[in-house]
């Protein structure tokens, strides 16, 4: 039978400084983890168990939505669906590269650089995603297709701004 045993965990004085994280004393993964290790150490309480799932689940749910949607009559024929399809791609990427920092990033010094480095370029992605949404033009999709997101995702564009109050967002613009 298949027995896998977890990684053991490391105190701080006991990893290299370049993985030490101001007020984590204890939880820290061996700097030498291979591949199996890592993914098996997301299983139990190290200090980056928190990190990695809250990063694994939003990724699902977020491909989830964009599949969805994708999937719905008429999304990719529609110009003005493009932009929230440039904002849901980032969205699904950022949690996914920082999920793979997270648990790979003991593997050795330079693997945890490497992935840091991925994990910020995907946040940056998602920002020009995020920014690009707003400034493409206007956008109308139905409450329905983009629920339970914020309200103020489904306004549209104006030279002002987004007027977005909340639950009570309206569209500024009207589309011809």
């Amino acid at each position: 039978m298949l027995s896998l045993k977890l990684p053991q965990l490391l105190q701080v004085h006991q990893v290299p400084r370049v993985f030490w994280e101001d007020g984590i004393v204890s939880g820290y993964r061996r700097p030498t983890s291979s591949a199996l290790d890592c993914v098996l150490s997301s299983f139990q309480m190290t200090n980056e168990t928190v990190n990695i799932w809250t990063h694994f689940l939003p990724t699902w749910y977020f491909l989830w939505r964009l599949l969805v949607l994708a999937g719905g009559p008429g999304f990719r024929a529609e110009p003005y669906h493009w932009p929230l399809l440039v904002f849901l791609g980032p969205t699904c990427l950022y949690p996914f590269a920082s999920c793979c920092a997270h648990t790979f990033s003991s593997m050795s010094p330079r693997a945890r650089h490497i992935c840091y480095f991925l994990d910020y370029g995907a946040l940056s992605l998602y920002s020009l995603g995020s920014r690009s949404w707003k400034a493409l033009g206007s956008v109308r999709c139905s409450a329905q297709a983009l629920s339970p997101t914020p309200s103020c995702l489904t306004t549209s564009h104006s030279s002002i701004g987004w007027d977005c109050a909340g639950a009570g967002a309206t569209a500024v613009g009207k589309r011809r």
